[in-house]
């Protein structure tokens, strides 16, 4: 049996019975129909979005939560957005904004002398950007998280390392630092052997066996030991930098840090990752290469020549302290003499007379 629902009020009688008027009773329905559509989409326009962005991570940095470094990029990146919504989409509020768009932004801030933006520079906006929506999402205005419109770039198959040229710049502009003959054994070091920083800033003296031309590299990644064999130029620019810093003659009895803050024998006090990382950083922006480097793509010079240069990957992966993905890898065990060989026969690229033109150039 069906029920008839009747849907007719009397709205007089309805407001005799509420003691009001008709017309507060119509703006009470105007005013909660209106409020349900605020609450279906909470928006605000992307050009009042940034200015309140900025204005809160500038207080987050006078309370110290955020770095003066961290505003000024984010200021650059959200200047140059707004510019852009301001140019080609004014009305445009953030639950509007999509893949197109940024996509169409990013392609507005690659430089002349470059056709693409690189994976990092890409990651770096694509950040900024989800920060924006984030904070929106916080203050209440939007009520929809479209932060997942917004993929991550995968990085490249390939390292980033960097070739002869810029290497040699590197290696010279190091020279001109403050404690330049550390900055550049260091950098030296890294590129002429293949170990990560984590591995060079725990190394001690004795690590460095002069007299079986091999550096024992202890807790590595995967907290497992193995040798790397020295290049002869590796070992003079150390043996120089040891004699600068308070070494004369190297021992195996001397325990101390190879690469350590202060001088002399005991060698007490390591360089740090972060410092070492602030170095690299502060010579590749005086430098300005296009392209973005870490201390990490030096272990990647060394080894993408290598195999370029023709050395077996099995050897390169001994010697880099991969765990390889083939299993046969790891039936391949040859002595630190052996790879030794391997290395000066088939070193990647003229390191020697690299260095050479280097030092010759001090």
């Amino acid at each position: 049996m069906s029920i008839e629902v009747s849907l007719d009020y009397d709205l007089n009688k309805v407001c005799e019975d509420l003691g009001i008027s008709l017309h507060d009773l119509m703006n009470f329905i105007n005013n909660r129909n209106n409020h349900e559509m605020l609450e279906l989409e909470q928006d605000i326009l992307i050009s009042e979005a940034i200015p309140k962005f900025l204005e809160n991570l500038e207080l987050l940095v006078l309370r110290k939560k955020r770095s003066l470094r961290t505003l000024e990029s984010y200021r650059n990146v959200l200047q140059r957005l707004n510019n852009f919504i301001q140019t080609f989409h004014s009305d445009l509020t953030v639950l509007r904004l999509d893949e197109i768009v940024v996509l169409n932004f990013l392609e507005t801030c690659k430089s002349r002398k470059t056709t693409s933006l690189s994976t990092y520079t890409i990651n770096t906006y694509t950040a900024i950007i989800k920060g924006l929506i984030a904070y929106c999402k916080d203050k209440g205005f939007i009520n929809r998280d479209i932060s997942k419109r917004f993929d991550w770039t995968k990085p490249p198959l390939l390292p980033r390392y960097l070739p002869n040229s810029q290497l040699d710049e590197l290696l010279r502009a190091s020279l001109q630092l403050i404690n330049g003959y550390r900055s550049h054994a260091i950098l030296s070091f890294l590129v002429g052997t293949g170990l990560r920083i984590s591995e060079l800033v725990k190394l001690r003296t004795c690590d460095f066996n002069i007299e079986k031309k091999i550096i024992h590299v202890r807790g590595g990644k995967g907290d497992k030991d193995r040798y790397v064999p020295i290049f002869p130029e590796v070992e003079n620019i150390i043996l120089d930098y040891l004699n600068l810093t308070g070494i004369r003659v190297w021992s195996k009895n001397i325990t101390g840090f190879l690469f350590a803050k202060d001088f002399g024998e005991e060698r007490r006090i390591p360089l740090t990752k972060a410092g070492i990382e602030k170095m690299f950083r502060r010579l590749c922006s005086k430098l300005r290469f296009e392209e973005y480097y870490t201390p990490h793509s030096l272990r990647h010079t060394f080894s993408v020549n290598c195999l370029k240069a023709g050395m077996k990957i099995e050897y390169l992966s001994q010697i880099l302290g991969h765990t390889d993905p083939k299993t046969t890898y790891i039936y391949l065990q040859l002595l630190p003499q052996d790879l030794g060989e391997v290395l000066t026969q088939k070193f990647p690229f003229a390191f020697n007379k690299l260095l050479f033109q280097v030092l010759k150039s001090e």
